[in-house]
């Protein structure tokens, strides 16, 4: 490996390298560290003059990668974690649905990186639902066309045959109209694979809503889903010192005072970053 590399980017490309070597596909690779697949490829074969400034520091940035950054063993990571472990292992539907800046994505992003037989997504409010089979096809290597129903069976058939798992991050932000396009799979995948839809506070509140008044097909998702929604601890000082500790803060009243001054993980990060 490279010694001109800095120490941050020796542990970018050591990321990328065990992903291929855990047997992502570069499409999946994509979905977690961002970028493109070409640079991708130059990273994990050692091509690094090949390698943008700006695509460094967008695989630094999704991989939770910083000087002096790393992710912590928190309350929510442990929960989150289980979490995650437990919905591959029984192969459960599962809702994670809280406050933004919980650590949901960072700690996702790792159970796709370090588990196998787990595919992530990143979901945006633009997508229909073509756009999100389309995205889940390419994570999973399907390259079946046709109908969106057709497109579903073939996602649903290879998670069954896996028994393997599929992470929907932010998927607050979707239209509701993917909540449809989501159950149809969940409905053929029940008790052989695992579908875990992450998002803010505002996505179990919506799944009940829909459900409650009449939404189309909500009423049979809302109940499998009703008691697996994830619950995490409140944001505490405990994790709050264990995160400044370990970047190198250790003055009580200076860990008080993030404490006080800071509502999540991701405020906290950019505080002691500033």
């Amino acid at each position: 490996m490279d010694v001109g590399l800095f120490k941050w980017q020796l542990k970018v490309v050591e990321e990328l390298q065990a992903m291929r070597n855990n047997g992502k596909s570069l499409s999946q690779i994509l979905s977690v560290a961002g970028g493109n697949k070409t640079s991708i490829s130059d990273a994990i074969n050692g091509n690094y003059e090949k390698v943008g400034e700006g695509m460094w520091k967008t695989w630094k940035a999704n991989l939770g990668i910083h000087d002096a950054w790393e992710i912590f063993p928190t309350s929510n990571y442990k929960r989150l974690l289980a979490a995650l472990e437990g919905a591959y292992k029984h192969k459960r539907v599962v809702g994670i649905s809280t406050y933004t800046g919980a650590g949901k994505t960072e700690t996702c992003r790792w159970a796709a990186r370090n588990m196998k037989g787990v595919y992530y997504v990143m979901c945006d409010g633009d997508m229909t639902p073509r756009d999100l089979l389309l995205e889940i096809q390419e994570q999973m290597s399907i390259s079946v066309g046709g109908t969106k129903s057709r497109r579903s069976r073939a996602i649903a058939a290879k998670l069954r045959s896996e028994g393997s798992m599929l992470i929907l991050d932010e998927f607050s932000s979707v239209r509701r109209q993917l909540y449809h396009t989501v159950g149809t799979i969940i409905k053929q995948v029940e008790h052989y694979a695992s579908i875990v839809l992450v998002g803010t506070e505002y996505l179990k509140e919506d799944f009940e809503y829909c459900a409650h008044t009449g939404r189309r097909g909500m009423g049979e998702v809302e109940r499998r889903f009703k008691k697996n929604w994830v619950q995490l601890p409140d944001y505490n000082i405990k994790d709050v010192a264990m995160i400044a500790v370990g970047n190198g803060i250790k003055d009580k009243r200076r860990i008080r005072e993030l404490y006080n001054q800071t509502r999540n993980f991701g405020e906290l990060r950019d505080m002691i970053r500033d």
